[in-house]
């Protein structure tokens, strides 16, 4: 633990601790983050060894150094003192190397559309679709022996063990992938840069790219996102995807190349989600694991829901992003129709978290015929 704030020597500091007391086998990872003009955020990572570990943080927002190393000592005692110890049995997840926090790595992101469009997408030639994964994206850059992962704010993240091993062994010194993270597996369906800039590239062209990578250094912890391609394909997909309760959709014209950013509007890769889900503050924190979750609007934040957080979730900080996933809202009160929390989200910023996000119930829904 650090114990001295003027001896401190790195702007960089980490603790991994891990539990095998009474037949468990648990990991708790606690590190200092700088966050710029001299605050610092502490971040945690968390769960059973070998599996997708919870991520969060302590800081919603940024504070000091000495505020930073309080919690972070904090912490690390209150672990220690549960029976936690450091470095036993090896560490199975690697910290990324945070001083380099904003890699410039930016991923494609995608707009939505509506029901009503999906006809369009569904039939038109020029769209590709695939399955939209219920993970966490990441765009994973190799150099050599060094991997880098990153969300999609372009923050450079920790990432398991397995999948960096599967990287660091495909035949390409340097290397950017895009995907979809679901526990140490990362759902590939782009290529940006293979020993030479493939950005430029059409879809169709960075998709075969990757397919023939990845068919020729087989790695189970990186999969190639099947596509559909044809009308009948796609509806049959679509249709599967239903049934298996899956998240949703995206269409992507092969014949774009690849952009960094969001569109203000529409944009060559359109997503559709089944259910509705989407990122809120935690306002309040109520009695019995729950809390009360709000957005932003022009004039503050609208308060607007109350959702229970299941026990293999920790509570979430007030302040903190989450990810819900709901059926609709009702026009007047914003309320959520049995939303379902999902987990913080580090990767999404208090300003993303807007109104303007709701997907309201229709009023045929609410007077059916």
């Amino acid at each position: 633990m650090i114990t001295n704030t003027e001896a401190m020597p790195a702007p960089f500091h980490a603790i991994s601790l891990y539990c095998t007391l009474c037949g468990s086998d648990k990991e708790y990872h606690i590190q200092i983050q700088p966050a710029g003009n001299e605050l610092y955020t502490v971040n945690i990572q968390y769960g059973r060894r070998g599996s997708s570990l919870t991520a969060g943080t302590k800081t919603p927002r940024p504070v000091s150094l000495e505020a930073a190393q309080k919690i972070y000592n904090k912490l690390a005692g209150e672990k220690t003192s549960k029976g936690y110890a450091a470095g036993r049995n090896g560490q199975a997840f690697q910290p990324t190397p945070l001083a380099q926090k904003d890699t410039g790595l930016q991923p494609q992101l995608l707009n939505s559309i509506d029901e009503s469009d999906l006809s369009t997408y569904l039939t038109h030639p020029g769209y590709w679709m695939q399955e939209k994964k219920n993970g966490r994206r990441r765009r994973i850059r190799k150099t050599g022996k060094e991997i880098v992962g990153t969300n999609k704010l372009g923050w450079a993240i920790a990432l398991a063990e397995p999948l960096i091993d599967a990287v660091r062994a495909l035949p390409i010194h340097t290397l950017e992938l895009d995907g979809e993270e679901i526990g140490d597996t990362l759902h590939c369906f782009d290529l940006t840069y293979a020993d030479r800039a493939y950005s430029d590239l059409t879809y169709d062209q960075r998709y075969d790219c990757l397919g023939s990578l990845l068919a020729r250094s087989p790695q189970a912890n990186l999969q190639l996102i099947p596509t559909a391609y044809r009308t009948e394909e796609k509806q049959a997909l679509f249709t599967l995807l239903q049934q298996q309760n899956a998240e949703g959709v995206v269409f992507k014209d092969f014949s774009a190349p690849y952009t960094a950013g969001r569109p203000a509007s529409g944009g060559p890769q359109l997503k559709f989600k089944f259910l509705a889900t989407g990122s809120f503050i935690v306002v309040a924190h109520n009695a019995k694991r729950s809390v009360q979750i709000g957005a932003l609007t022009a004039s503050g934040i609208q308060n607007m829901s109350n959702v229970t957080i299941p026990m293999n979730h920790t509570i979430p900080p007030l302040g903190s992003t989450v990810e819900i996933q709901y059926l609709y809202a009702f026009p007047l009160t914003h309320a959520l129709f049995q939303p379902v929390y999902l987990g913080e989200r580090e990767d999404v910023v208090a300003a993303e978290c807007v109104l303007s996000q709701l997907k309201y119930i229709q009023d045929s829904q609410l007077h059916p015929d």
